[in-house]
């Protein structure tokens, strides 16, 4: 079964406040994006995520360092043959500075409530966009 979430944006300007603030210079200047890809990107892949999270598990994780309104899709994949996913999730952010900031705030981080202790592996991911990704998943 196939684990889809659209989270409805809300009329919430500040969805991640410190990350919002370091995008536009506030905690020390702008983050400089690693390539070209990077700068224009609104969907990225987590990967190594806890093998029993589920797409609720995964927005838990997210709204631990930001609101909902930061983010508009997350699809947690599921191995059909087990009680378990399938190791990486797609979320896209309603900007590509967010989703900047995610990448460079979360990087390497722990995951929430994960016994193994391993770290976040976070990408951008070959779909980029909400319209693409919910007609793909």
């Amino acid at each position: 079964r196939l684990a889809l979430a659209y989270v409805a944006v809300t009329a919430s300007r500040r969805p991640w406040s410190s990350l919002t603030a370091m995008a536009m210079g506030q905690r020390g200047g702008p983050v400089s994006p690693v390539d070209d890809s990077t700068s224009r990107a609104t969907t990225l892949i987590f990967r190594g995520i806890p093998r029993k999270y589920t797409k609720d598990n995964m927005i838990w994780a997210l709204m631990r360092r930001m609101t909902s309104q930061a983010f508009d899709f997350v699809h947690v994949p599921w191995d059909r043959r087990s009680t378990h996913n399938m190791g990486f999730a797609f979320v896209n952010f309603v900007d590509a500075a967010i989703a900047r900031m995610v990448l460079v705030e979360m990087q390497g981080t722990l995951w929430p409530q994960d016994p193994r202790i391993r770290p976040m592996r976070i990408m951008v991911a070959n779909v980029q966009g909400l319209i693409p990704n919910i007609l793909r998943y």
